[in-house]
């Protein structure tokens, strides 16, 4: 028994010794495989790295280097696209960056070299070649001012009153709600007659005169003026008001209920920004609480704005149906429609009489509006033929808080007109405002409008030659 256990101790010994040196050959194999994947992961590690300098090399070479033609030419191609380089114009790439290059070396006074000045002044001149003139360039500054404007007017530094000459007197013949006239108490009909404590001198030379007051009301933001009034409806009250200057916004949407028996609803629609079918529907909402029984939407020197806005105020008016038609090239689109966009929420004017007011400054997207109005035979045009923008454009915010509006389509009316041959919508009623309308208060165009609602008048043709009714 005893000399068995010696020979299993033995025997285990001898296995124990065996299986030791597998496992320490094992350990020898596995370091020697591990640091084989170790050399194997730095190797590829260098491969790559060189491959990506050298990738990084002949992208530079080939995109500071100008080839005329052959394989080396086709090569390039391919890199100078992925480069954002146009390949047609290489060289001429090239000769941008040595003239920079070369002002930057030889030219004379250093202190007045402004790259930024060169780079944007180049960038304003690439699109001024194309020769369209509402794809443009816009730095900073005026990139954040569009911006601005798509939500409200800004017309600089004053008090937010439109002004006109009656009876050899300066009246205040409209405020732009919710800016300081309005909020220092100021009402329409009002008469200013001194400013800082001169009188307002009325010479008879009316468009000297209105230029002479916007200079005495207008000026630096924060800056006060003390204008004493006239109020002919408080029995010729006379008092004085001091107001402070601000950066003038006129918002999107103004309404007030206008005519005889106070029964039609005005809407003044400035720009379609972002918040434009918002306010109009609140504002809006509150004119139905007086119930009126027509409507005048006035799209006069509305610039126009986001489409889609313009198509959602459609659906204020339209249930349903085409809006617009558009050509997209670059999308390879023809004769695609775009349809009103009726939302659940929001008022809705689908039978109420409306007349719509345009001229020469109505443009673009209030141009959607109105011609899908008149062709869908829900209104009358009535003024001046409109600015007949049937194109649009994209803007681009790029890097440095510049931006550049593209135009990238074509747009036709409902009834396929196309702004561009027509130059402009024409109104169904003409009406010409005049320079002395101006001047004294007058508006014949929205008189004419609601002649039009209040006699219930059938919608006329549009005149051929655009000429009045």
């Amino acid at each position: 028994m005893q000399e068995i256990n010696s020979n299993k101790d033995e025997f285990s010994a001898r296995d124990n010794l065996s299986l030791n040196g597998t496992a320490k050959k094992s350990g020898f194999f596995r370091r020697r495989r591990n640091g084989g994947s170790i050399g194997y992961v730095l190797g590829s590690v260098i491969v790559f790295i060189t491959a990506f300098a050298l990738g990084i090399i002949f992208t530079i070479y080939m995109t500071t280097h100008s080839f005329n033609n052959g394989l080396i030419k086709d090569i390039q191609k391919p890199i100078l696209t992925a480069s954002g380089i146009p390949a047609d114009a290489h060289p001429q790439w090239l000769d941008l960056e040595a003239a920079f290059a070369n002002i930057d070396h030889f030219y004379y006074s250093q202190d007045k070299v402004d790259h930024k000045k060169m780079i944007y002044t180049a960038a304003e001149a690439a699109v001024h070649t194309l020769g369209d003139p509402f794809t443009l360039f816009r730095q900073p500054e005026q990139a954040r001012n569009d911006a601005q404007d798509l939500n409200a007017r800004r017309t600089g530094g004053g008090i937010g009153i439109y002004t006109a000459i009656r009876d050899g007197k300066l009246l205040v013949s409209q405020l732009v709600p919710g800016n300081p006239a309005e909020k220092a108490g100021l009402r329409e009909g009002d008469i200013i007659s001194k400013a800082d404590g001169n009188p307002i001198v009325i010479s008879g030379d009316t468009a000297k005169d209105l230029d002479n007051a916007s200079k005495i009301l207008r000026g630096e933001i924060g800056t006060l003026v003390k204008l004493e009034i006239i109020r002919p409806a408080e029995n010729n009250r006379v008092f004085e008001v001091t107001i402070t200057r601000a950066d003038v916004t006129i918002p999107p949407v103004i309404t007030r209920i206008i005519g005889e028996n106070k029964d039609v609803g005005y809407i003044s629609v400035t720009t379609f920004g972002g918040d434009t079918v918002k306010q109009f529907d609140e504002k809006v909402a509150e004119l139905e609480k007086s119930n009126p029984t027509s409507y005048v939407l006035d799209l006069r020197n509305n610039p126009g704005g986001l489409v889609p806005e313009a198509q959602k105020l459609l659906g204020r008016f339209l249930d349903g149906g085409v809006a617009f038609y558009r050509d997209v090239p670059y999308q390879n689109s023809r004769n695609q429609p775009e349809n009103v966009i009726n939302e659940t929420s929001g008022v809705k004017l689908f039978n109420k009489p409306l007349a719509v007011l345009i001229n020469g400054g109505t443009a673009s997207a209030s141009e959607i509006t109105a011609g899908a109005l008149q062709d869908r035979g829900r209104a009358a045009l009535i003024g001046e033929k409109s600015f007949g923008k049937g194109v649009a454009q994209y803007v681009i915010g790029l890097p440095g808080n510049s931006s550049v509006r593209v135009t990238f389509e074509q747009w036709f009316t409902p009834n396929k007109t196309n702004l561009g041959e027509t130059k402009g919508l024409l109104p169904n009623i003409g009406v010409t405002l005049k320079q002395e309308d101006v001047w004294t208060g007058r508006d014949p165009q929205l008189d004419r409008a609601l002649q039009f609602l209040q006699n219930k008048e059938v919608v006329p043709p549009v005149p051929a030659t655009g000429e009045k009714n």
